[in-house]
């Protein structure tokens, strides 16, 4: 409707003058054609202008001419589409955000994306360690603190990976696990055998994975020790040569002096 407005005026324009121009002519035509495939899809169109198919919608005569000027047609000849379109579902209606709510949206979206990656990565552990000496470190944190909840685990494993990286003590997490002097283990569960007997539990793994990558409780701690069980000149030895800093589930837990 927009074009067919400026078209009539274009018209009118052109036979109100003495010599009618090519343009009229062919304007004419291209009317004429236009008018017929109007009438013909009129006719043709069931419920016409009420079902959402097949509709003809007209703009504001106000606004014609806004596309090539006030004036002129198109220089290309004027087709008319029906398409075949399904009404719109109020799914399908979204309110555009303001500028200012987009950049900020976008923003914590790259931040939230940049997060992500960032935590899908692999961090270093605490200490280097093969397969045998994270087998190990299962066994011995199960075989010293199966009994004991997740913390427990967590700290039992925590004092083993503080020797590895302690000059005063073996450089792997399995020779620190295996030390001894003489007839003196560093922990019972060697001695004892038990801990060639385990079965590691799911909260067993999961803590020494923790551990392993960061997850510490210890202050530092170089030993522990369940003094309810443990031989009492043992425990006078800790308390004298060590400095005692907290006692969690049972467990007892030293450094140097």
């Amino acid at each position: 409707m927009l074009r067919l407005h400026s078209f009539l005026q274009n018209m009118i324009s052109c036979f109100r003058s003495r010599a009618v121009p090519k343009k009229c002519y062919r304007n004419a035509v291209i009317l004429t054609a236009g008018t017929l495939v109007v009438a013909v899809v009129s006719l043709g169109a069931k419920d016409f202008g009420g079902s959402g198919k097949n509709v003809v919608y007209a703009a504001n005569a106000e606004t014609a001419g806004t596309e090539h000027g006030p004036h002129e047609l198109p220089e290309e000849p004027v087709s008319i589409m029906i398409e075949e379109t399904e009404p719109e579902t109020k799914a399908e209606i979204q309110m555009e955000p303001s500028e200012e709510v987009g950049q900020e949206t976008r923003e914590m979206i790259g931040q939230k994306v940049v997060q992500d990656v960032y935590d899908s990565l692999p961090k270093e552990p605490v200490v280097d360690y093969s397969d045998e000496d994270y087998e190990a470190l299962l066994r011995i944190v199960e075989a010293e603190a199966g009994i004991c909840d997740y913390k427990g685990k967590v700290l039992v494993a925590n004092v083993v990976l503080n020797r590895v990286r302690n000059e005063s003590f073996p450089d792997t997490i399995k020779e620190v696990i295996y030390q001894r002097s003489g007839s003196t283990y560093q922990f019972s569960p060697v001695k004892s055998g038990s801990i060639r007997r385990v079965t590691v539990s799911e909260e067993t793994y999961e803590a020494v994975e923790a551990a392993l990558y960061g997850e510490d409780y210890s202050e530092g701690a170089l030993f522990f020790s369940a003094r309810s069980k443990s031989n009492p000149n043992s425990m006078k030895w800790f308390d004298r040569k060590l400095k005692f800093l907290f006692e969690h589930d049972g467990h007892e837990f030293f450094t140097t002096k």
